[in-house]
């Protein structure tokens, strides 16, 4: 029998436990994007001898469930269809996922939005920039240093957590965009850096003259950097390249993490053309589907 308990910031160390196993590189399969999401999306999960399964509750117009973390994930979904009754929905699948699912159950509907694909990226990529593609990078790397010697990059801690919530209140107050994701995503940062130990997440704050000017948070999953937030200033010249750098040098530098994944674009224009900017080495395509029997 499974038994679904809301996702809490208490669950963090076992869910990040739990996504280690995963290989799929989705940023949706990690503890921060699931903690972060909890309410948005209603996320539930069942943990058992058997594995890990996602619940959410609030994705379209019926129940969805994610690919099961597991050693014999088609096996997991066998005994949940027969628990949980037909349809059954499932969400956030890869397409090496789907053709699995595909070849197992009968299937009568898949989905598919490129608004939510993944970007992946090689990790030494993004920390050494090298090569002509990424020219225009570290010419706006290069001119945010020109402009603003006294710069620095600290890793976000207690001694500096109170400059990092600042710094998201006035992005947050001068933004000024009304969406229930923009609200969720602002009351979300805030708890998360109420809460930074309980979360177990990476972060660091651009600094310029001591005052922050940009903000990465994420974590690592395997041999993935996944990046949650990432805010700047963009009255400085270059804040968001250089930003994304030190991130990547802080953090994607660590032993074992080959990759990073700056997750969706969710549709908007200038997103996307700044994700594709740094050259994927994949764009992680993720569908939905309806298993009838």
């Amino acid at each position: 029998m499974f038994n679904f308990k809301k996702a809490e910031i208490s669950d963090a160390r076992i869910l990040s436990d739990s996504f280690n196993n995963y290989r799929g590189r989705v940023c949706d399969y990690s503890a921060g994007n699931v903690i972060f999401w909890r309410d948005y999306y209603g996320i539930s999960f069942s943990l058992d001898g058997d594995g890990l399964i996602l619940k959410y509750d609030k994705i379209g117009t019926c129940e969805c469930f994610s690919y099961p973390v597991a050693e014999k994930p088609i096996e997991l979904l066998k005994k949940l269809l027969k628990e949980h009754g037909e349809p059954l929905c499932l969400s956030c699948l890869t397409e090496a996922e789907l053709d699995e699912v595909k070849a197992s159950f009968k299937v009568c509907e898949v989905m598919h939005s490129e608004d939510w694909d993944d970007y992946l990226y090689l990790a030494e990529n993004i920390v050494t920039l090298a090569g002509r593609r990424y020219g225009g990078q570290r010419n706006h790397i290069n001119k945010f240093k020109k402009c603003y010697p006294q710069h620095s990059f600290e890793v976000i801690s207690r001694q500096n957590i109170d400059l990092a919530k600042n710094f998201c209140r006035n992005y947050f107050d001068n933004l000024k965009k009304e969406s229930d994701v923009f609200a969720t995503e602002r009351v979300q940062i805030e708890e998360m850096l109420d809460n930074w130990e309980g979360y177990l997440q990476c972060g660091g704050l651009l600094l310029v003259d001591g005052t922050p000017v940009g903000i990465s948070i994420g974590e690592i999953v395997g041999d993935t950097l996944i990046v949650h937030v990432e805010k700047a200033d963009t009255s400085y010249d270059g804040a968001y390249p250089m930003l994304t750098n030190c991130f990547a040098r802080e953090f994607a530098t660590a032993e074992g993490c080959r990759y990073i994944n700056r997750e969706e674009d969710c549709g908007e224009e200038g997103l996307r053309i700044a994700k594709k900017a740094y050259h994927p080495i994949e764009i992680i395509k993720k569908y939905g589907v309806v298993i009838t029997e």
